[in-house]
């Protein structure tokens, strides 16, 4: 048996797909919280992003 991977800890995640804009800009893709749309911005890796 295999044991499960220990589950992140709660916080804010931006989860980053090989997506990208129609200007070739690398997308992140970030979950909002229940109810609230996710959201797709270019990834700068400025403070805000990390």
């Amino acid at each position: 048996m295999t044991a499960l991977p220990p589950r992140p800890a709660p916080g804010v995640y931006a989860i980053v797909n090989r997506v990208l804009s129609p200007s070739d800009e690398r997308l992140a893709i970030t979950f909002n919280g229940t109810d609230q749309p996710a959201t797709a911005t270019a990834r700068t890796d400025g403070p805000a992003q990390r």
